[in-house]
């Protein structure tokens, strides 16, 4: 009777074991992801080739000083281009330097200028032309201005006005006024045959040396350019009449 309970407990056991063990959920084995080997490509780098850019040259410079010793104070000293009557076109300049004075004009083109001082009534007094400017000829000096004396002036000395046309009217004639009266006439020139156009010029001679206002008129008589208060005592004197 033992033998038969105990056989059958036993079969009972193991029908139990084989129950539970096909009822237990099976465990899936984990594999570990690996990402692909990336291709290698075996790309040809082309050489970079920079282009050579030309360097321009650089043009050689000066300072230049200018010692007024012209015998006037001047407001203006121009450089221009030889051989140009256009002051609009100036290339350098300095303003008001003193007679006894000097200045400094930094950083011009190494080459050749003509050279122009004028008083602050617009006369150019002071002259020079095609004069070279480069490390040998650094100091520009003003000469004297050939001043008319006063014994000259007794004597009948007189000075001539240089006119330069830098506008595109023609000029037929000038008239010197007594200062701030343009009602007295103390000169009138006219030269209406051969008229100053564009960039010419017209010398007035036998002027009696004194202080004018000088009125320029063009062919028609119409004023174009009026200067005030201008003192001529000097052997030559250039308007530029820059409209």
């Amino acid at each position: 009777m033992l033998t038969k309970k105990f056989g059958f407990t036993l079969s009972v056991c193991l029908i139990l074991v084989l129950v539970a063990a096909c009822s237990s959920p099976s465990v899936a084995t984990s594999v570990p992801r690996v990402l692909p080997t990336k291709p290698v490509f075996n790309v040809p780098v082309a050489t970079l080739r920079v282009p050579t850019l030309a360097v321009p040259a650089v043009e050689p410079t000066v300072d230049i000083t200018v010692v007024n010793n012209s015998g006037k104070n001047l407001c203006w000293i121009y450089l221009v281009a030889p051989g140009s009557t256009d002051f609009e076109n100036v290339l350098y300049n300095v303003n008001f330097v003193d007679t006894g004075t000097s200045a400094v004009i930094e950083d011009v083109k190494v080459g050749y200028y003509d050279v122009h001082g004028l008083t602050c009534s617009f006369t150019d007094v002071s002259k020079g032309f095609n004069l070279a400017m480069d490390a040998q000829h650094s100091v520009l000096t003003l000469p004297p201005i050939a001043e008319i004396s006063a014994e000259d002036q007794l004597a009948g000395a007189t000075v001539s006005l240089v006119i330069v046309n830098v506008t595109a009217t023609d000029i037929c004639s000038v008239g010197l006024t007594r200062p701030g009266d343009l009602t007295v006439i103390l000169g009138f020139y006219e030269w209406k045959d051969t008229p100053i156009g564009l960039a010419e010029s017209h010398i007035v001679k036998g002027i009696k040396p004194g202080i004018y206002d000088i009125t320029l008129f063009d062919c028609l008589k119409f004023p174009l350019v009026h200067v005030n208060n201008t003192e001529l005592r000097y052997l030559e004197h250039t308007i530029r009449v820059t409209r």
